[in-house]
């Protein structure tokens, strides 16, 4: 990953407001509104358009894949805990002897804490998706509202288990003043290198045709749960899962939890 770039760069954004604002009065008073308009173009490309683009690491590193000799992945799938695929899910995952991590959404893991002790029963790990998942304002949310959705998830999922060491944003939007935040609470951003759109009606094999194109060691695949529901016991995530999941098999795969030192090593 290369980050240091990135993040100099971010210094540059962090240097150019600074000087835009100190530059603000001056420019007003002596009537340089074009240039008072250029530079408020400019400074919306500069914080709004990376923030645009899932997995940008223009304000913070975003892991998107993991450091692994093996042949193995990670799977993560998020927006759960949901009582229509949560336990078909589980039972998928237990057949094959698969481990993944739940990105999961605080409001709903306090409304299922049945669904979150048998995540956790059953091995596998838990990452914080946000309180509320405001899909359409997470990206551009101020720090206030950023440090709530974080915290009280946090507060939730601690209360079931091991303190999450893994944050994922709603659609992987980072803004501005995600990063600080997330490292202030020693939280690492995860992001994907494979994602099959899932969210949108698609038939299961059109779905893991578009995640398998991505699959190599080390990749992080994203998959959601609890959308298009068939009946009450199988949704079309689930079914994409089982075909996954046989697909993996077949090409001797195993899906793992990455440690937290596996993932600090690709920012350090």
């Amino acid at each position: 990953m290369r980050l240091q770039p990135l993040v100099k760069f971010r210094s540059f954004i962090t240097f150019y407001f600074i000087a835009f604002a100190v530059l603000l009065l001056p420019l007003l008073l002596l009537h340089q509104i074009s240039i008072l308009i250029t530079l408020f173009i400019f400074s919306g490309v500069l914080f709004f358009i990376p923030t645009l683009i899932p997995n940008s690491q223009i304000f913070g590193p975003v892991i998107t894949h993991f450091k692994t000799t093996h042949q193995e992945i990670w799977l993560t799938i998020d927006d759960g805990p949901n009582p229509i695929d949560t336990r078909s899910i589980l039972k998928i995952l237990d057949h094959y002897q698969a481990k993944a991590t739940f990105f999961v959404i605080g409001e709903k893991a306090a409304q299922f804490p049945e669904l979150i002790q048998e995540i956790i029963d059953r091995g596998h790990s838990l990452g914080n998706h946000t309180s509320s998942h405001p899909v359409r304002s997470f990206w551009i949310a101020f720090p206030s509202r950023l440090k709530r959705e974080i915290e009280e998830c946090q507060k939730i999922l601690s209360c079931c288990g091991p303190t999450p060491l893994f944050f994922r944003a709603p659609v992987g939007m980072i803004n501005y003043f995600l990063p600080p935040l997330l490292a202030q609470r020693n939280l690492l951003a995860i992001g994907w290198s494979s994602r099959g759109f899932d969210t949108f009606p698609s038939d299961p094999q059109t779905i893991l045709d578009r995640l398998w194109k991505s699959v190599t060691p080390g990749a992080i695949l994203l998959l959601h749960q609890g959308y298009h529901p068939i009946n009450s016991d199988e949704t079309m995530n689930s079914k994409t899962l089982e075909l996954l999941l046989k697909k993996l098999e077949s090409e001797n795969y195993t899906c793992v939890l990455p440690s937290q030192q596996q993932l600090i090593s690709l920012i350090a």
